[in-house]
């Protein structure tokens, strides 16, 4: 098996995990929107969930805090929080890159979450679009056959389709309405997901 194999391979694995943790996540939230107050809760409570479930440790350079560290490599789990430090994603899984510092790692997943409802002040999105072109934007500028992107907007009321046509059609022509079972995810991609509050175990696809 050659190293691109092996690197699909891993990643697929990686992403199956993602998947497995978003599927049961979002179920919780339409049956409890409410259990969330701000969008920290939401990202800390995923982050914790990915943590569990993906559960790597890596050694990664510390590069210019070597000295100040006393080492050359810091273990830390590959989840993390508002990173990279230069584009901040809500949540990161990192790849490795030996000549980047610990700050400053490939981003193999990106999550970007919103927490709202579809009439929050004159934003009736919370933000949700400027998400999508943030991951949209990193996939296209970094050269990272790895990378998936997932925007996704938690919405604690019910939202109806024929606005999310509306809101979104500079976006996408396309929004299927899908299983929360049927999630999928797939490398070289972003995907943006509505998770309405009243449609038990129903999302929303937009094709990015």
């Amino acid at each position: 098996m050659d190293n691109r194999t092996s690197d699909n391979d891993e990643q697929q694995s990686l992403l199956e995990k993602v998947n497995k943790v978003l599927i049961e996540f979002i179920k919780n939230f339409q049956n409890n929107p409410f259990e969330y107050f701000y969008e920290e809760d939401l990202r800390a409570s995923l982050q914790n969930l990915l943590i569990s479930e993906i559960n790597i440790r890596i050694d990664f350079p510390t590069k210019i805090y070597s000295k100040v560290l006393g080492t050359n490599y810091i273990n830390s789990s590959i989840v993390k929080s508002e990173y990279p430090s230069f584009r901040r994603f809500d949540i990161a899984v990192l790849g490795y890159n030996d000549d980047a510092d610990f700050y400053n790692q490939p981003v193999n997943v990106a999550i970007e979450l919103k927490l709202g409802s579809h009439l929050i002040y004159s934003d009736k999105t919370a933000g949700f679009k400027s998400d999508i072109m943030k991951l949209k934007d990193y996939l296209n500028s970094h050269r990272n056959e790895r990378f998936t992107g997932l925007a996704i907007y938690f919405c604690q009321t019910e939202i109806k389709k024929n606005d999310i046509d509306e809101w979104y059609k500079d976006l996408s022509r396309i929004i299927s309405s899908i299983e929360v079972t049927q999630l999928n995810f797939d490398v070289n991609k972003v995907y943006a997901l509505i998770i309405p509050a009243i449609s038990i175990n129903h999302i929303y696809s937009l094709h990015t």
